[in-house]
Order: structure tokens, then C-alpha cells, then sequence
């Protein structure tokens, strides 16, 4: 087998896991029209024992600030946060 088919099929077997576990994951916030993201930044909100920033949120999570002010944006939308 040669390098490049080994990569192919890493990245085969990458995605498919990222996908499966991201699937997994969802699945008990589907109800609530969440993401598994979404319910982890509205835990962190919740239990947070200080006053909490996009910043912060986002180097929590190891994601940028849109990424958390769009998580943040569907929470205030269903009413989750205010």
C-alpha cells in the first residue's frame, strides 16, 4: 500500500468517526433544537461563577468567538439564555 492510500483512508476513517461521534453526541439535544456545541456553551453559562465574555467562552471551548456568538445567538433565539 503506498503512502497516499494510506493517507486516503486515514482521512476516510477520520471523517467518518468525527461524523458518527458528532451524530452521537446530538442526539439528546435534538429536542431542543441544539447542537451538542450549543448545550455546552449554555452548561458553561449556567455554571459559571463569574460574569463570562465571548472570549472567554471561546478559549474555553477552543473555538473562535463567531463560533461561540453564533451558539449564543440560537440560544437567545429559543429563549434559552438571556
Amino acid at each position: 500500500m503506498t503512502e497516499s492510500e494510506i493517507h486516503e483512508r486515514f482521512v476516510d476513517t477520520y471523517m467518518h468517526i468525527l461524523k458518527y461521534v458528532g451524530d452521537f453526541v446530538s442526539v439528546p439535544t435534538r429536542p431542543y433544537k441544539i447542537t451538542f456545541e450549543a448545550y455546552t456553551v449554555m452548561r458553561m453559562i449556567a455554571t459559571s461563577e463569574e460574569p463570562l465574555t465571548l472570549v472567554k467562552i471561546a478559549k474555553a471551548q477552543r473555538v473562535s468567538r463567531s463560533a461561540i456568538a453564533r451558539q449564543i445567538n440560537v440560544l437567545l433565539d429559543l429563549k434559552y439564555i438571556e
